[in-house]
């Protein structure tokens, strides 16, 4: 299975949340992983954000920014261009998309185009969920978040 991850599905690899196991599980299980560029900032945001909110102590977050920068080298990244940034644009009216979840959908349809694998679409933001569901890809969850 070739899977795509959103920053919400990614950056529970990296902070003890709820439904950890079934990431940790999805990301073993995938026979390649892919994640568009933003990811990195936006995990790295949520972890500054973790230990602000005292879910993180100082050396949790150092850890998990360790460990996101190891399994960054084994993901397929998805980089911003012209065509995933129009295409991204659509998608933000067809679906209701904030900015930032419509690249990741968008570049989850480059990753879709380019496997000879059925992409599955993990996430745990109900709308970029329902526009991934609307855009015929497989899901994890498998029932909206």
């Amino acid at each position: 299975m070739k899977l795509y991850v959103d920053s919400s599905a990614l950056i529970k690899a990296f902070v003890p949340e709820e439904e950890r196991d079934t990431v940790l599980e999805l990301l073993t299980r995938a026979t390649g992983v892919a994640t568009s560029r933003i990811a990195y900032v936006e995990c790295r945001a949520a972890l500054s954000r973790a230990k602000r909110e005292g879910r993180l102590r100082a050396r949790g977050e150092s850890l998990a920014a360790r460990n996101l920068d190891d399994r960054w080298l084994h993901l397929q990244v998805v980089e911003l261009d012209e065509s995933l940034t129009k295409n991204a644009g659509e998608l933000t009216r067809a679906h209701a998309l904030r900015a930032l979840d419509a690249i990741h959908l968008a570049s989850a349809d480059v990753i879709a185009e380019e496997s000879r694998e059925e992409v599955t679409f993990a996430c745990w933001d109900r709308r970029l969920w329902e526009a991934a569901k609307d855009s015929g890809f497989m899901l994890a969850p498998s029932s909206s978040p």
